[in-house]
């Protein structure tokens, strides 16, 4: 998190840039033990911004450097757990829409107020360089955003993997460590457990996905982001590890 300090006053910056290469912003919210959750927004087409996994609460500083950022066109609710700030956001920009996949929508439509659109719905603001993509074989509906860059990819996922650096404290820490959440570059149980559906269907969807955009930068929902060469053999690892 950067700071400047301006007559004695330090303001603290509430969204950051990724990585200098990539259009896309981050606020975190982090609770006393250490967990986090990561807003993430992607530049559109217009200059319109596609948000995920948005945090409630937020501050009225945080968004108005949102809006110099770009104005929120969609939310993409990125599993149907991943609901907590969707609600507030709508409420704060009338003319946002709600996006998911139709395997979230049965349980998003008990959970949310906000009238929930098919992800078609923004495949006219995505520019070239931008896919959202649906892993097969889950029961949560998870779904991620990809961006590509001459010969490089970022991926933007929600509880598909975490990246928190340390263990988190006090009631949160044992859960983390039993799971195997954190720390560093992780594949919980939570999400084998919770969120597959069929094993086999998305490890063949991820092993082809993986293969064809060879990701080098990796936004999580929870914890930091990860630039690295080799990312995609560390994700597949994993994937084969765990699952």
């Amino acid at each position: 998190m950067q700071a400047t300090t301006t007559n004695k006053t330090q303001t603290m910056q509430a969204w950051k840039q990724a990585h200098p290469d990539w259009p896309i912003w981050i606020h975190t919210e982090h609770s006393p033990s250490g967990w986090g959750w990561n807003t993430v927004a992607a530049r559109l087409q217009d200059a319109s911004l596609l948000l995920t996994s948005p945090t409630f609460d937020m501050s009225d500083s945080a968004h108005v450097e949102l809006k110099q950022v770009g104005l929120p066109r969609f939310i993409l609710v990125s599993n149907h757990y991943h609901t907590l700030g969707v609600d507030e956001f709508v409420s704060r920009y009338r003319s946002i829409q709600v996006l998911c996949s139709e395997v979230a929508k049965h349980r998003l439509t008990h959970k949310l107020q906000s009238p929930l659109q098919h992800l078609d719905a923004a495949q006219e603001y995505l520019p070239q360089e931008l896919r959202i993509l649906e892993p097969a074989g889950t029961k949560t509906g998870e779904v991620w955003v990809e961006l590509q860059k001459e010969n490089a990819s970022a991926w933007i996922v929600a509880d598909a993997f975490f990246n928190l650096l340390q263990h988190p404290s006090g009631l949160m820490n044992l859960p983390a460590r039993l799971t195997q959440v954190t720390p560093g570059l992780q594949l919980g149980k939570t999400f084998r457990w919770f969120a597959i559906r069929d094993r086999t269907a998305y490890k063949h969807w991820f092993e082809r996905a993986v293969t064809r955009a060879t990701p080098t930068l990796l936004v999580p929902a929870h914890g930091n982001v990860l630039q690295d060469a080799e990312l995609a053999r560390r994700l597949l690892t994993l994937v084969h590890a765990r699952l």
